[in-house]
């Protein structure tokens, strides 16, 4: 990296990966913009964690598969059939009727080995037969090749691992091992001085020798594979063994790990994609996992980062002392991440994060509002009994601010309280809220285009429903004449935004504005020292100066509808579902665009750097320092 300038804008994390765009111009633009005095910004990273890739290759009702030492062929077995596909691009290369092919083993040369219900088949890279073999002990089953590519190691139909001498064409070794009545054999890998056989309950592990019946040498459960997290599984529907001892398990709920063979503990998980395992290339470097549709290849030759989420980032809240808190929608679970690596795992703790300090975050989910504290995991629940709204909800640590959107009602939650302040008023489903910056005054908009303000200090009325007697009622209300889908406290004010395109202000002295007329309905409003900020679902940003007379600004950020938004007072950073990030001033100057490796979910912002967390799971952290 000698010819690459020190980075003035580099990821903090071990595993974003965002792309600069943009050459020296993009550089002195975001030197000018940061105030840097030298255009010496460049744009770093460290590898990524494995993700499955795109469809490299499909037969229908693929059942077994293997990859070559180079990693340029994906083969694939069906009831009928195996055909060879190049990669990455997937393309078929040839493909030839075999009668129930049991397993596939690729010879370090090159050749494919077929092992079928009556033989053992031996194709050149081109797919032409060079040999077919059988024995009396027939080979019915997994099938691999050893290393040194001298014997051929697979199972017999007496459930008994035969190794066959690929130069004689004999077997020289049966290995007895298998001692259930059952054992159901999912996949076996040929290390070096060993034989890993995977059934569906146990790992066994036996020495490679020439000495028939030897003992194995170790055995556990397979659900030890899955570490720390055994407990969240039903059941190891298959286990695959690799060549350099690591294990791949897919679990009854459909998680792919990636496990060491020291007793299987977890290393990480790769994806929640409801994959089969099919098969390795010799050197361990790629895995094909597919579901009987369509195959795809995952590259596992580094150790992933244990620091992401399996799926969709929820929520997302990052702290001055560099710890990031998130929430993942599909993996169920907050993580405590600093610098990309992973300080805890919290299961069963997904939700949005309405707030978050050094001790603890509060989340909410369509069940229930709770605190967790991050340093050991320990969760209280905060408030159940109504149906929680997932949005909108607001936090300051100690109060928590939620709707019941069949109640149409606001709760103030409050740990200085035996019960919760009902807050009753809406005729309409909650859609949006926002509270003052002193924590005394609270905004709601509903989709029947009414707003309400509340006072959340001071006691008043009380609401006029039999049904909630001690209900506080609004001290304020109006209609903006259309469904109200975002809402901030704005100069002293609260301005809206509706479904309709339109931002409505209405100022503390009781006069209403209208800043923008209709158009593309308005998807987020941010309120930050510079003005205010807009978005709306054709990526536009408009952009109001605090006494929000004219735009200040507009301009597009997106092809598309943004799917994150915040602003500070010196910057707008927008995240679309294309994975676009894109930072700019208030006076709509870039600053930087990057993409990352899938859609912009959460955004957070904190002095000095950019939090992002996407639709794959990973969390990038981008980083401001003075070079």
């Amino acid at each position: 990296m000698d010819d690459i300038d020190r980075a003035a804008f580099h990821v903090a994390s071990t595993f974003a990966r965002p792309i600069a765009r943009g050459g020296d111009e993009a550089r002195a633009a975001w030197s000018a913009a940061m105030g840097l005095e030298a255009p010496r910004t460049s744009l770093v990273w460290r590898g990524a964690p494995p993700r499955p890739g795109g469809r490299v290759a499909t037969l229908p009702a693929a059942k077994r598969a293997a990859i070559s030492a180079d990693g340029r062929r994906a083969y694939l077995a069906s009831d009928s059939k195996v055909a060879a596909h190049a990669l990455p691009a997937g393309d078929q290369l040839w493909v030839v009727e075999e009668p129930e092919p049991r397993g596939l083993a690729v010879h370090p040369g090159g050749d494919l080995f077929v092992v079928s219900k009556e033989s053992v088949r031996r194709y050149d890279p081109a797919g032409k037969l060079r040999r077919s073999s059988s024995w009396k002990r027939r080979l019915t089953g997994p099938a691999a090749i050893h290393p040194a590519g001298r014997h051929l190691v697979g199972l017999t139909d007496d459930e008994e691992v035969a190794v066959v001498d690929l130069e004689t064409d004999r077997i020289v070794a049966l290995l007895r091992v298998i001692e259930d009545e059952y054992p159901d054999v999912r996949s076996l890998a040929c290390l070096e001085d060993r034989v890993r056989i995977a059934t569906r309950s146990e790992i066994i592990d036996l020495p490679f020798s020439f000495a028939s019946k030897a003992p194995p040498e170790a055995r556990w459960p397979a659900l030890e594979a899955l570490g720390e997290d055994a407990a969240e599984y039903d059941d190891v529907e298959e286990t695959l063994p690799l060549a350099d001892g690591r294990l791949l398990v897919s679990s009854g709920h459909k998680i792919l790990s990636l496990c060491n063979g020291a007793q299987g503990d977890e290393i990480c998980k790769l994806a929640a994609e409801g994959y089969s395992l099919f098969g390795a290339s010799p050197d361990s470097r790629l895995s094909a996992v597919g579901d009987y549709r369509e195959t795809r290849v995952i590259d596992i030759a580094d150790r992933p980062a244990a620091a992401s989420h399996l799926g969709e980032v929820e929520g997302l809240w990052a702290l001055d002392d560099g710890r990031v808190v998130s929430t993942g929608l599909a993996s169920c679970d907050l993580l405590v991440t600093l610098d990309g690596e992973r300080l805890l795992r919290v299961p069963e703790a997904c939700g949005l994060l309405l707030y978050c300090d050094a001790e603890a975050a509060i989340v909410l989910s369509d069940e229930r509002l709770f605190r967790v504290d991050i340093e050991s995991g320990d969760q209280r629940s905060l408030e159940r009994g109504h149906s929680l709204g997932p949005a909108p909800a607001w936090s300051d640590g100690r109060r928590c601010l939620v709707s019941y959107p069949t109640e149409k009602l606001l709760g103030l939650v409050d740990r200085g309280r035996d019960k919760s302040l009902l807050l009753a008023g809406h005729r309409g489903v909650i859609r949006a809220l926002s509270v003052d910056p002193a924590g005394e005054r609270v905004a709601s908009g509903d989709d029947g285009g009414e707003v309400l303000l509340w006072d959340l200090v001071h006691d008043g009325e009380r609401a006029a429903d039999p049904r909630y007697p001690d209900a506080r009622a609004p001290i304020d209300r109006w209609s903006v004449g259309a469904p109200v889908v975002a809402a901030r406290w704005y100069g002293g004010g609260v301005a809206v935004g509706t479904a309709d395109g339109r931002i409505v202000v209405k100022a503390s002295n009781g006069i209403e504005r209208i800043l923008s007329s209709e158009g593309p309905r308005i998807v987020a409003i941010r309120a930050a020292g510079s003005g205010l900020v807009a978005a709306d679902a054709s990526g536009r940003l408009r952009v109001w100066s605090r006494d929000g007379r004219a735009p200040a600004a507009t301009f597009q950020a997106h092809d598309t509808s943004p799917s994150a938004l915040e602003a500070d007072d010196d910057l707008i950073v927008t995240g679309g579902a294309d994975g676009g990030l894109r930072v700019h001033r208030f006076s709509g100057e870039v600053v930087g665009r990057w993409e990352a490796r899938a859609g912009i979910t959460a955004l957070a912002l904190r002095r000095g750097s950019i939090v992002y967390g996407d639709a794959a799971g990973e969390i990038g952290s981008l980083a401001l320092r003075s070079t």
